[in-house]
């Protein structure tokens, strides 16, 4: 499993191939990378369109991600 995440602010992507998905190692691979702010950090994620969106204790977006088998 392949996860691309982008971060908003610093126009950043990358791909990750974590062994299994949680929110927590979805946090550890966006903090990794992205360096926000806040680490009280939300992920919503879409079954259908296999995207998610990754926002801060403000609601706003600050990044997103995307699962490709």
């Amino acid at each position: 499993m392949k996860v691309t995440f982008k971060s908003i602010k610093d126009n950043l992507t990358w791909v990750s191939e974590p062994h299994q998905l949680n929110s927590d190692i979805l946090l550890r691979h966006f903090l990794t990378r992205a360096k926000p702010k806040d680490l009280n950090l939300a992920f919503t994620y879409c079954e259908s369109t296999h995207t998610g969106t990754i926002t801060n204790v403000q609601d706003e977006l600050i990044g997103k991600f995307s699962l490709q088998a």
